[in-house]
């Protein structure tokens, strides 16, 4: 899919919102994903990865390279 990297920009957003106490980010940044999940599955008949899946992966990235 061809938004799929706006998934991972705003996971690792979010990410670094709940490691860094930033809970009004963090919750901006959610909508900011359900919204892109919405449009970027309209958008295509494939749907958008789940938005935990996708903060997951970014979380596990960011662990393996610390």
């Amino acid at each position: 899919m061809r938004h799929d990297w706006i998934f991972d920009v705003l996971a690792d957003l979010r990410v670094y919102a709940d490691e860094n106490n930033l809970p009004a980010l963090a919750a901006q940044v959610t909508t900011a994903l359900q919204v892109a999940r919405l449009e970027a599955g309209a958008a295509a008949t494939q749907s958008p990865p789940p938005l935990d899946a996708v903060a997951d992966a970014i979380a596990e990235k960011r662990r393996r390279a610390h």
